[in-house]
């Protein structure tokens, strides 16, 4: 990788149907299985709660720092949003992996993402997970 060069990761974003998020945690954990480190939230769950708002179509918009950096908010239990604070390659098989298990769990949602490149950039849009999404067209 040149000097120059960053790593960008691909963020998810999940909305669970209340009271499930234990189990979608589990199998977060199978899916990566310590392929790559996970940060915790303060409270030792995997999802750290969080803030999206509607965006325009298929779009919503997560609420970052400055930085880019995804704001977690203290309350999990008033948070309809959770997100995973791990560093999963960008459009990898990982995220493809993670995307499908996600989209077809029957205690999820719904499922947002973005990336760390594009919250870089500015753009703070997650696109909401589903069927045509270029994550679940596999190769």
């Amino acid at each position: 990788m040149k000097e120059t060069e960053a790593a960008v990761y691909q963020r998810f974003f999940i909305r669970p149907i209340p009271g499930r998020r234990p189990r979608i945690e589990s199998d977060i954990q199978a899916v990566i299985d310590h392929a790559v480190d996970c940060r915790f939230a303060p409270d030792g769950t995997l999802l750290k709660p969080t803030i999206l708002k509607p965006g325009q179509g298929n779009y919503l918009i997560p609420m970052r720092w400055f930085s880019g950096e995804i704001i977690t908010i203290d309350d999990a239990s008033t948070a309809q949003w959770f997100w995973l604070d791990a560093d999963i390659p960008f459009s990898g098989s990982l995220a493809r992996r993670l995307a499908l298990t996600l989209t077809r769990h029957p205690e999820v949602a719904c499922v947002a993402e973005d990336n760390t490149r594009g919250a870089a950039h500015g753009n703070a849009e997650a696109w909401i997970i589903d069927d045509t999404h270029y994550l679940l067209q596999l190769d």
